[in-house]
């Protein structure tokens, strides 16, 4: 017997803060005896998109006559038009289809009201002001200027002690993430070299060896299988470290006796959820979704692999 479902929140209507945000929380309950798997969706309404909204962890058990709490974050991007806009949670069974037992929130609102441009800057007179300020900063620089400083010798250090060392000498001390485990936590570069002479305050840049370890996959399960064919989205821990993550998908369909298999592409992530920008799977074909991740340094070099988890799109479920 499919759960009846409820679903609830404590607003009708929220508020965008400056960066065009929103946390909400909605609570779904299970009225029933029986523990069920419950599956929290986005619907969004006229003219607002599906890109705008994420839920972390949108699958999980329910156990009979308890709840659980999703929070739905909203972020609309640059460029969208003035307006009023809403959507409404969807929640249904993950072993029922969505038309057999889903159940809808009331609809949550929100008003998008777009800085208005500022007016036109008087350009002459701040070229003026600008010129005149140019001079006296040269004037003072000429009056006023510093002395210069020595870049010390900070090889095979710690970074903590090169750190030290570059500030004791009146320089500021820039940083870079290097995969080389065989010298964790040292010093492995600088720029510009020890000996050369640089205005006080000026930068060094070191490059600070590191051990990249696997990233850890989160999301979706291992082995979990979806009835739909939309996307979800891929999460994983994240690693120390990384300028940013490499991930790799292949995908194996089957349509009857007939399978297709893609090689494995590879997308670049900035944070630790990643959601294919691919066509998604057709309609009653039964797709397997093979993934890893990598961990990235500053300098492109790729840390090791997570362990291998896949997932089935538009699978077929038996109750």
């Amino acid at each position: 017997m499919a759960t009846d479902w409820a679903v609830t929140t404590a607003t009708e209507r929220i508020k965008l803060d400056s960066h065009r945000k929103n946390s909400t929380q909605f609570t779904v309950t299970n009225p029933g005896q029986a523990a069920d798997r419950a599956v929290f969706d986005v619907l969004p309404g006229e003219g607002t998109a599906e890109d705008w909204f994420s839920v972390e962890q949108p699958q999980r058990l329910v156990k009979g006559g308890d709840s659980v709490s999703y929070i739905v974050e909203t972020t609309v991007p640059e460029g969208v038009a003035d307006g009023t806009y809403a959507y409404q949670a969807l929640v249904y069974s993950a072993n029922v289809p969505p038309e057999e037992n889903s159940r809808l929130s009331g609809r949550i609102t929100f008003d998008l009201v777009n800085p208005k441009p500022k007016k036109k800057p008087p350009w002459l007179l701040i070229g003026i002001v600008a010129a005149a300020v140019v001079v006296l900063a040269v004037v003072a620089w000429l009056v006023f200027s510093g002395g210069s400083a020595t870049v010390p010798d900070v090889g095979h250090k710690s970074q903590a002690d090169a750190v030290k060392a570059i500030t004791d000498a009146g320089l500021k001390a820039g940083l870079r993430h290097k995969q080389d485990p065989a010298h964790d936590n040292l010093v492995v570069g600088q720029d510009p070299p020890a000996g050369t002479e640089l205005d006080d305050g000026g930068t060094v840049t070191i490059d600070v060896a590191v051990n990249l370890t696997a990233p850890v996959l989160s999301s979706p399960a291992d082995k979990n299988a979806f009835p739909e064919v939309k996307w979800p989205p891929l999460k994983w821990r994240p690693v120390a470290d990384v300028d940013h993550y490499k991930v790799f998908i292949s995908t194996s369909r089957c349509a009857g006796f007939s399978c297709t298999v893609t090689p494995a592409q590879q997308f670049d992530a900035r944070g630790t959820t990643f959601t294919p920008k691919l066509s998604p799977p057709t309609a009653g074909s039964d797709t397997t979704v093979i993934w890893t991740v990598q961990a990235v340094d500053d300098f492109g070099t790729l840390g090791p692999t997570s362990q291998q988890s896949s997932f089935r799109l538009g699978a077929v479920i038996l109750k």
